[in-house]
């Protein structure tokens, strides 16, 4: 009812598969914890 969304991302994903389904859903904020922001070091969000 908010008109928000989830889009879970297994760290367990390529990079590459990560990096596209950002792109796809073009988040407003993404939520990471320490132990897997690495995997977002390269992506634009």
């Amino acid at each position: 009812k908010a008109g928000g969304g989830y889009v879970p991302l297994d760290p367990a994903y390529p990079v590459e598969r990560i990096a596209y389904m950002l792109k796809d859903s073009t988040p407003a904020a993404v939520l990471a914890q320490s132990a897997t922001e690495a995997l977002l070091a390269d992506v634009s969000v």
